[in-house]
C-alpha cells in the first residue's frame, strides 16, 4: 500500500524546497516533442504551444486582468483554459 500524503504536506514541502528542483527538472526535460516539419507545429512561422494543468494559476481580480483573461477570480474556468480551450 502506498502512503497518502496530504495536500498541505505537499504545499509545505514545495515551499521549503523553493523553485530550484522544478527549475532543474524543467531544464532537463523541456524541449520540443516534434520536429519543425511536422504538420501543425508552426503557424505563420512560429511554433504553436498550449499549456495544460495550470488550473492553479492565480491572478489578482482586477479590471485589467478580467479584460485580458476573462471572468473573475471566482470563475469556474482557469485563465489557461480560457486561452487554450
Amino acid at each position: 500500500m502506498v502512503p497518502v500524503v496530504s495536500e498541505k504536506a505537499l504545499r509545505e514541502l514545495r515551499r521549503r524546497l523553493g523553485p530550484a528542483p522544478l527549475k532543474a527538472l524543467f531544464e532537463v526535460v523541456a524541449g520540443p516533442l516534434v520536429q519543425r516539419h511536422t504538420p501543425g507545429v508552426t503557424f505563420a512561422g512560429l511554433r504553436t504551444v498550449a499549456f495544460d494543468g495550470l488550473s492553479s494559476v492565480k491572478v489578482p481580480d482586477t479590471d485589467r486582468n478580467r479584460a485580458g483573461w476573462g471572468g473573475s477570480a471566482t470563475s469556474s474556468r482557469s485563465p489557461a483554459t480560457r486561452r487554450c480551450g
